[in-house]
């Protein structure tokens, strides 16, 4: 009889820590979730405020250096001054379109809304785009895949090209000096598989399984100089 006490005592002791458990671990969730919907809303409201001045810093320097007759005038370190201010300031409008595109998939907002498109065009734009770049790290860019036939595809053009640019200025800033990127393709059945291949530094397998986290960055000397956010 005692026995059975015993073990019906702790049954209900048991019982009790698991709900406790339970409880505990719903409250946990749940103001993960909150946070994880606060940090969603502050992102989203930060990236829309910082929009509207970072565009108009763009459109006036983008009207002084386009004026032939105040360019002319202007001291050469001035103008040089300038244009690094305005490549600054890109670089900041690109920060807050991804933030923007990074809240709305996380609000389940981004539509992506696919079209029956040809793949040439799309290729050889998003090469050009990182043309400069290119230049300017001395790393030579090209596109194989489009001297053949390419197929008729179902895809977002406008964030199919995005997904190209954002590959492709990866494999340029960590290149070296003299290196190559490629664009080849590979038809599989009903699918198309693009691929970007290149002559950089690569990354260590165990940097994988955080390749896709937000904000993440490959943390060593050899990336140490070079800029970005990891989003």
């Amino acid at each position: 009889v005692t026995l059975n006490a015993f073990y019906a005592g702790l049954e209900d002791l048991v019982k009790k820590r698991t709900g406790e458990l339970e409880k505990a671990y719903e409250v946990q969730i749940q103001n993960e979730r909150e946070l994880r919907k606060l940090r969603e809303q502050f992102v989203f409201i930060a990236a829309h405020e910082l929009r509207t001045p970072v565009t108009a810093i763009e459109w006036g320097l983008a009207t002084m250096l386009e004026d032939k007759l105040f360019t002319e005038i202007l001291p050469e370190n001035y103008r040089q001054l300038l244009e690094s201010m305005r490549q600054k300031n890109k670089n900041l409008l690109d920060l807050v379109a991804d933030l923007l595109n990074v809240a709305r998939i996380e609000k389940g907002t981004l539509k992506l809304e696919s079209e029956r498109m040809g793949l040439k065009g799309t290729i050889t734009s998003a090469v050009e785009s990182v043309a400069p770049l290119a230049s300017k790290f001395n790393v030579r860019v090209s596109a194989p895949i489009i001297s053949g036939e390419l197929p008729v595809v179902e895809a977002h053009p406008i964030y199919l090209k995005e997904v190209l640019i954002n590959l492709l200025t990866n494999a340029i800033r960590y290149n070296k000096s003299g290196g190559w990127v490629k664009i080849e393709g590979q038809k599989l059945e009903n699918e198309f598989t693009l691929t970007v291949e290149d002559s950089g530094i690569g990354i260590a397998p165990e940097e994988l399984p955080n390749l896709f986290k937000e904000f993440y960055r490959v943390k060593s000397n050899e990336t140490a100089h070079i800029e970005g956010t990891g989003i």
